[in-house]
């Protein structure tokens, strides 16, 4: 398994990219990840910053935001925050947004916002709600300057996506549109490609969502646009993912055209195919650990040992070596966020301020983890009782019981205090001591 790829420490003050950290987990880790392997000079930010104006004292060339909750990143960033971004951009400064990323720079009316874009996000009724997996897109003309490949169709990931809810205008390009699903792709828990298309009316009416791909067809997945005297970039296409070899010459692209290239990263050009480059794949069960730590590793047993249980009970498999699929309803991406998390925290030497942290903070993470394990497998062993004697898998659970010990797990969106969301916010802390030494 590759180690993470030493690079030269960058302070805010010389970056040139900023990656905003806060309420990304996850999403963060693995673009963090990609902005590594890419060798693409980058430092990390967190929303207190931004509030105290360091975009306007530092002046990075580009913010870089990644997935999420849109509106987590909203409320972290406050309406201060906010406005220091908006005024950055205004100022000639490139926004750049993937996935929650992209969310945050739409004009919303129910949570406050960037507002960079005119454009709004499509209500769940009308998008494809719950899909994943990669899928072709076609490259847009005016995409020329970042893709290599325009005649060509390209396969990169989406990952439970939004959706544009696009007019006509002339202000906004748009760089890559949705063509037909890859042979990865699913919508809900359901690999479309052993999924009877004929059989998906059925399904939506089982699921009470819209399971059929066709409502991505010619839809926007990535677009640009001004603001000010800046730009911004937002898209729906996770081009950070490991082991996408055109997503990720895409990813590495935008970026040298904006300015942020670092070397030349390993590019794979076979006869006849488009040129590609290689973030390594991120095998979550084969991590090289540099931190040698009896909590953090009892933890990492926890979640693996939990992920066990949900594979022998049909609950869980292994979609990706980084990535879990689940049955429709079950909290699986909690889990799944959380070991990467924890794998990263092992993988990365830790500094004096990450071992004071974890000094201080290791013995009630490990508290909250214990009883986010006791509820969890509760949850898969009652979860798995209701479906053997319920064919259905509604993400509506039929007991009070399983509905409590869920919302105790994993919450909502707009909760702000759950179990998952009290572990991962311990994690993401460990982590950003850690890669702020190291940036």
């Amino acid at each position: 398994m590759q180690n993470i790829p030493e690079t030269r420490h960058l302070s805010l003050e010389s970056a040139p990219v900023y990656l905003l950290w806060d309420e990304s987990y996850f999403w963060g880790v693995m673009l963090w990840r990609a902005l590594r392997y890419l060798d693409i000079p980058f430092a990390t930010c967190r929303s207190s910053e931004i509030k105290q104006g360091r975009l306007g004292t530092d002046h990075p060339e580009i913010l870089i935001v990644p997935g999420g909750f849109a509106s987590a990143k909203a409320n972290s960033l406050g309406e201060s925050g906010c406005r220091e971004i908006s005024r950055f951009v205004e100022n000639k400064g490139t926004y750049m947004g993937f996935c929650g990323g992209a969310g945050l720079a739409l004009t919303n009316n129910y949570w406050p916002g960037l507002g960079l874009c005119h454009w709004k996000r499509k209500p769940a009724t009308e998008r494809l709600p719950n899909c994943s997996g990669h899928i072709k897109v076609r490259p847009a003309s005016c995409a020329s300057k970042f893709s290599q490949t325009l005649n060509t169709l390209v396969s990169v990931p989406i990952w439970w996506p939004s959706q544009f809810e696009h007019t006509k205008s002339s202000d906004i390009e748009v760089l890559a549109t949705y063509q037909e699903p890859d042979s990865d792709f699913w919508v809900a828990d359901l690999p479309l490609s052993s999924t009877d298309k004929e059989l998906l009316t059925s399904w939506e009416n089982l699921y009470n969502i819209n399971l059929n791909p066709d409502l991505l067809l010619n839809e926007p997945g990535m677009i640009s646009g001004y603001y000010g005297q800046g730009n911004f970039l937002l898209s729906y296409l996770h081009l950070e993912t490991p082991n996408s070899p055109a997503a990720n010459l895409w990813l590495f692209n935008l970026l040298s055209e904006m300015g942020a290239s670092g070397s030349d990263p390993a590019i794979v050009q076979e006869e006849g195919k488009p040129a590609q480059c290689l973030i390594p794949e991120w095998d979550l069960r084969n991590i090289p650990q540099s931190w040698h730590d009896p909590k953090l590793q009892e933890a990492i047993n926890i979640l693996q040992e939990l992920i066990r249980i949900g594979e022998e009970n049909f609950l869980f498999c292994w979609r990706k070596p980084w990535l879990l699929g689940w049955r429709r309803g079950i909290p699986g991406f909690a889990l799944n966020s959380l070991l990467a998390m924890l794998t990263l925290v092992t993988e990365i030497s830790p500094g004096q301020e990450a071992h004071k942290y974890w000094k201080d903070y290791g013995d009630e993470f490990l508290s909250m983890l214990k009883r986010f394990q006791l509820l969890y497998q509760n949850y898969l062993i009652q979860k798995r009782v209701q479906l053997a004697s319920d064919i259905r898998t509604s993400s509506v659970e039929p007991t009070i019981e399983l509905q409590n010990i869920k919302k105790q797990l994993t919450g909502n969106a707009q909760q702000e205090e759950d179990l998952y969301k009290g572990i991962s916010k311990t994690l993401q802390e460990l982590i950003w001591l850690q890669i702020s030494r190291i940036d």
